[in-house]
C-alpha cells in the first residue's frame, strides 16, 4: 500500500533468533526465491541476545528484498518476536522460527488467505524434515503429534482454535497483533498460545493454511526439550488462570490424550515432582537406548511418557502444594459437567421443535412436562437422544460407546448417524428410517429431517473438494432427498421429495425433483371403444 511516507510491503516477516546464525542465514536465503515482487515484503530479524551477535553474517547477505536486524538483550521468544512486530510496515505479519525452510511459494500463500478473508489468523503447515528417520526420538515424537493433528484438521476432526497457534508458522493481520496487545511477555513458554486465545476472542477467524508450508529442522539437544517440556506444564497452567473461560485451555486437557496404560507413570510426577523428574530422565535415557537398537516405535512412545512426565511436573509445581493441585483439578473436569448439561439443553430444544410441529400441523398443544412420553413413544425424536447422548461420550472421550452407539442406532432404527455429524440443538426427525448423516454433516438449528434422507460424503467435481453437506437453520429436507458433497444449503430453504442436490443454493432456495409424467396405459383406440361402450350401457 501507498502512504505518504511511500511504498510499504504487503507483508512483514518476523524472525527471532538466538545461535543459529547458520540456520537464519540459510532461511533468508531462500526467502529470496519467493514468488513475490521484492517490494512486496520485508524480513525483520530479531537476534536475542545471542553470546556471538548475527548481524555480522547477516550484513553479507547479497537479498533482493528489505531485511533488518536488530539485537537486543536475551529477553525470550516473546519480547524478541514482539520487537520485530513494533518494527515492522506491512498489514500481514509472518512469525517463523529460525529453524525452518520454506518453498517459493510459502509467502503468497499467506498473503492469498488474507486477501480472501479479512482478520483472518492462518496457521500454516510445519512439515517434517526429509531427514525424520535421523532425528533423536524426542523430535520425531513432536514430528508425529503434528502430522496427527494436520490429519484432524483435514479430516474435519479438530476445528482449527486460537490455543493451536504456533509461532513456526503463523500469520495475522498487524492490526490485530496490536489491538489484542501483542504476545504477553510475561510468558516464557505458550505465549503464541496464549496470542491465539486473545485473537479469537477478538473476532479473528482461525483457519488452517496447508499450502503455507515449511521445514522444521530443529536442532534442539536433550536438555533443552525436557526443559520445555517443564516449562509449557508451567505456563499452561499460568494461561488457564489467565483465561479460566476457555476450558480447552487448561493443561488437564492433555490428560486425555494419554494412553491408559502410561498414566499410572505419568501420575508420578503428580504425586511427587522429584520423583516425577527422575522417572522422566529414566524414561528418556530410555528411549535414546533403544533408539540406537533401532526399535523406533518404542523409542518415540519413551519420548513421549518422558515429555508427559515433564509437562505434569512443571503442572504440579505450578499448582504448589498438593492439595492446591488437586482442588485446581475439577477446574478441567467441570468441562465434562458441561458437555452433560449441553446434551440435556439439546434434548429440551429437541422436544420445544416436537412441541412447536404438534401445535402447527396437528393443532395440539404439548406441555413441556411430555418430554418422557414423548421420548418413548415418537421414534425420530428418540434417534435425536441416542445421538445426543452419542456425541456426548465423544466430546468426554469416552473410547468405543460412541461408535456402538451408532451400530445401535442402525440396527434398532435402520439408519446410519455417524457420532461426529453436527447436529445443532433443536432438530426435528420425522419417521427416521433410512436417514444417512455422514461424519462431517451439519444440521443447522429448526432443520426438519424425513426417512430416506442422505447428506453423503462425495467429491466435488468443480473444487476438488471431498466432503459434505452443511444444512443452515430451519432447512426442510423432504423424503427420499439425497444431498451430497462439501456443499452449503442457506437458512430456510426447502429440499423437496426425491430430490438430488450437488451444488449450494443461497437462503429461501427451493429444490425440487422434476415433476411425474402422467400418461394413460391405454391406446387411443381402446380409449374411444371404451367411452362408446360406457355410453351404450
Amino acid at each position: 500500500m501507498t502512504t505518504a511516507h511511500g511504498q510499504y510491503p504487503e507483508i512483514s516477516v518476523v524472525i527471532a533468533t538466538r545461535e543459529r546464525t547458520a540456520s537464519v542465514v540459510r532461511l533468508l536465503t531462500q526467502l529470496n526465491d519467493q514468488a513475490l515482487d521484492a517490494s512486496a515484503f520485508e524480513v525483520i530479524v530479531v537476534d536475542d541476545g545471542s553470546p556471538e551477535p548475527a548481524g555480522p553474517a547477516l550484513d553479507r547477505l547479497q537479498l533482493r528484498y528489505a531485511m533488518s536486524h536488530h539485537r537486543i538483550d536475551w529477553s525470550g521468544q516473546a519480547a524478541a518476536r514482539h520487537h520485530g512486530a513494533l518494527t515492522a510496515r506491512g498489514d500481514v505479519l509472518v512469525f517463523m522460527d529460525d529453524d525452518m525452510q520454506v518453498p517459493s511459494d510459502f509467502l503468497p500463500a499467506h498473503l492469498a488467505r488474507h486477501q480472501a478473508s479479512p482478520h483472518t489468523v492462518v496457521l500454516g503447515r510445519i512439515a517434517s524434515d526429509p531427514g525424520l528417520a535421523e532425528m533423536p526420538p524426542f523430535e520425531r515424537f513432536n514430528a508425529r503429534q503434528l502430522e496427527r493433528w494436520r490429519a484432524g484438521v483435514l479430516a474435519g476432526d479438530i476445528a482449527p482454535r486460537g490455543m493451536h497457534l504456533c509461532t513456526g508458522n503463523v500469520s495475522m493481520r498487524r492490526e490485530d497483533y496490536h489491538a489484542v496487545g501483542g504476545f504477553n511477555l510475561s510468558l516464557r513458554r505458550s505465549e503464541d498460545r496464549e496470542l491465539g486465545i486473545r485473537l479469537e476472542r477478538h473476532g479473528c477467524t482461525i483457519v488452517y493454511g496447508d499450502e503455507a508450508r515449511t521445514v522444521h529442522c530443529s536442532d534442539h539437544d536433550d536438555a533443552i526439550w525436557l526443559k520445555r517440556a517443564y516449562l509449557y506444564g508451567r505456563f499452561d497452567r499460568t494461561i488457564a488462570a489467565l483465561h479460566p473461560e476457555v476450558e480447552d485451555a487448561h493443561p488437564w486437557r492433555f490428560w486425555g490424550l494419554i494412553h491408559p496404560a502410561s498414566r499410572p507413570v505419568v501420575g508420578l510426577s503428580l504425586l511427587s515432582p522429584a520423583l516425577g523428574r527422575a522417572a522422566a530422565r529414566t524414561a528418556f535415557h530410555a528411549a535414546q537406548f533403544t533408539d540406537r537398537l533401532r526399535l523406533t516405535r518404542v523409542a518415540v512412545l519413551l519420548a513421549a511418557v518422558a515429555y508427559a512426565l515433564e509437562y505434569f511436573r512443571g503442572l504440579r509445581e505450578e499448582c504448589g502444594s498438593f492439595g492446591a493441585f488437586w482442588r485446581d483439578r475439577p477446574a478441567y473436569r467441570r468441562s465434562l459437567f458441561a458437555a452433560v448439561g449441553a446434551m440435556r439443553h439439546a434434548i429440551r430444544a429437541d422436544h420445544e421443535e416436537v412441541r412447536a410441529h404438534r401445535l402447527k400441523y396437528q393443532d395440539e398443544l404439548v406441555p413441556a412436562s411430555r418430554l418422557p412420553v414423548d421420548l418413548v413413544r415418537r421414534v425420530g425424536f428418540q434417534m435425536l437422544a441416542w445421538y445426543r447422548l452419542m456425541r456426548c461420550l465423544d466430546t468426554c472421550g469416552v473410547p468405543v460407546l460412541p461408535m456402538v452407539i451408532s451400530r445401535l442406532i442402525r440396527h434398532l432404527y435402520g439408519a446410519d448417524i455417524h457420532w461426529r455429524t453436527q447436529i445443532e440443538p433443536g432438530v426435528s426427525v420425522v419417521h427416521g428410517q433410512g436417514l444417512v448423516l455422514g461424519r462431517h454433516a451439519v444440521v443447522g438449528t429448526g432443520c426438519i429431517l424425513f426417512q430416506n434422507v442422505t447428506l453423503g460424503e462425495c467429491f466435488d467435481a468443480v473444487t476438488g473438494k471431498v466432503g459434505t453437506p452443511r444444512l443452515g437453520a430451519h432447512v426442510h429436507v423432504a423424503p427420499g432427498a439425497t444431498l451430497l458433497g462439501p456443499i452449503d444449503v442457506g437458512a430456510r430453504s426447502k429440499i423437496g421429495p426425491g430430490a438430488v442436490l450437488m451444488q449450494s443454493v443461497p437462503e429461501f432456495s427451493l429444490v425440487s425433483s422434476p415433476v411425474a409424467t402422467i400418461t394413460s396405459r391405454r391406446s387411443p383406440a381402446a380409449l374411444a371403444l371404451y367411452a362408446f361402450a360406457k355410453r351404450a350401457i
